[in-house]
C-alpha cells in the first residue's frame, strides 16, 4: 500500500514537472486557430485578437475559416485535435452551445469535449422593425402584436439561429403570436425587412444600424439587461421583460485534456490582447464590449448556455440533422 502511495505521488510530481516545462516551452510551432464561420465581417474581431495574441506568445496563430453546417465543422476539427496546445478554436459560444441540442448526431459534446480557454468580448442582437407598420417603442410593438396575433411575420438568420431563438424566446415570454420566417443569413433576413415581406427581425447590430440611421428601420431594444456603450439610448428590452437576457459571445476553446499550462497561458494572452489599442477599436467598430472571466467561470458559462437553449431547442422540436 506504501509502496503504491509513493509512487503515484511520484507520477503527480513528475506530471507537475512535466507542466511546468510546457508552460516554458509551448509554443515551438505555429499554432492553428480555427473559426468555425465564413469570411467577411463576423471574422474581424477574432483575426484583430489573433494578431495580438501571437504577438503576446511570440509565436504565429494561423487563423484559418472553416465553415459549415453552424460551425460545427470546424468545432469538430478541434474536438478531433491532439490536446497539445496547437489546435484552437475561436467562436460564437452561444452558438456553439446551442448545436448541442439542435444537431443530434454531432460527433463531439459541447461541453465535454472541449477545455474552456479564455471568453472576450461580447454583443447583443437587437430588435428591429420597419417603419411601415407604425411603432417606436416595445411597447407599442407589443400592443400591435396582440391586436393582430398570427398576422406579424418575423424574419430570423436560419432555423435555430440565435435570432431564431430570440424571436421564440420573445414570443413565449411576451405572449405574443409571431410568424417565423426563416432565412439564410442575416443579410438575406434584413433584405426582406427592406423589401417589405417581412416586418422585423432581431440581428446583429452592426446589419441593421446603418439602415436605422439611414430611416428604413427602427430598433426598439437590445437583447442584453443594459445598454451598450456605442448606443446608450438604445434601451434594453428587459426593461419590459425581466429575465430577457442573451447575445452573442466570443471565446476561445482548446481540446479536452489540453494541458493547464497551456491553457493558463492562452488565456493570459488574451486578456492582454482585449487591452490593446487596435483591438479596442476593431471591438467598438463591431459593437462588442470586453469580457473576463477565468477557465472556470467561462466553463460554468458554457453549461448554463447549453442548458438553457437547449431547453428552448427541445420544447420546440427543432433539429437540422
Amino acid at each position: 500500500m506504501m509502496k503504491s502511495t509513493i509512487a503515484a505521488a511520484l507520477v503527480s510530481i513528475a506530471s507537475l514537472g512535466a507542466c511546468a516545462a510546457l508552460a516554458q516551452s509551448w509554443p515551438l510551432k505555429p499554432v492553428q486557430l480555427i473559426f468555425p464561420w465564413p469570411p467577411g465581417g463576423a471574422d474581424a474581431l477574432p483575426r484583430a485578437l489573433a494578431e495580438r495574441v501571437s504577438q503576446v506568445l511570440g509565436q504565429a496563430l494561423v487563423f484559418e475559416n472553416r465553415p459549415g453546417a453552424g460551425g460545427t465543422i470546424g468545432l469538430a476539427a478541434v474536438a478531433r485535435a491532439a490536446p497539445d496546445g496547437y489546435t484552437l478554436a475561436i467562436t460564437d459560444i452561444t452558438s456553439h452551445a446551442i448545436s448541442g441540442s439542435l444537431y443530434k448526431k454531432l460527433s463531439y459534446e459541447v461541453v465535454k469535449d472541449f477545455a474552456p480557454v479564455a471568453i472576450a468580448a461580447r454583443t447583443p442582437v437587437a430588435l428591429a422593425v420597419i417603419p411601415g407598420i407604425g411603432v417606436k417603442t416595445f411597447q407599442e410593438l407589443v400592443a400591435l402584436a396582440r391586436s393582430q396575433p398570427g398576422r406579424l411575420n418575423f424574419a430570423s438568420s436560419g432555423n435555430g439561429a440565435i435570432t431564431h431563438l430570440a424571436l421564440e424566446r420573445l414570443k413565449r415570454m411576451a405572449g405574443l403570436e409571431l410568424v417565423h420566417v426563416p432565412y439564410n443569413g442575416s443579410a438575406a433576413a434584413v433584405a426582406s425587412l427592406l423589401a417589405g415581406t417581412t416586418v422585423g427581425t432581431f440581428a446583429s447590430l452592426p446589419s441593421v444600424v446603418s439602415n436605422a440611421r439611414a430611416g428604413k428601420l427602427v430598433l426598439l431594444g437590445v437583447s442584453f439587461t443594459r445598454p451598450i456603450p456605442q448606443l446608450p439610448d438604445l434601451p434594453p428590452i428587459a426593461q419590459h421583460l425581466p429575465g430577457f437576457d442573451m447575445g452573442l459571445y466570443q471565446g476561445v476553446l482548446a481540446p479536452a485534456a489540453t494541458p493547464r499550462a497551456v491553457i493558463d497561458r492562452v488565456h493570459a494572452a488574451v486578456e492582454r490582447a482585449l487591452d490593446d489599442e487596435r483591438v479596442k477599436v476593431v471591438m467598438q467598430r463591431a459593437m462588442f464590449e470586453p469580457v473576463r472571466m477565468s477557465p472556470e467561470q467561462f466553463g460554468a458559462f458554457i453549461q448554463s448556455e447549453a442548458k438553457s437553449w437547449g431547453a428552448l431547442v427541445n420544447s420546440l422540436g427543432l433539429t437540422l440533422d
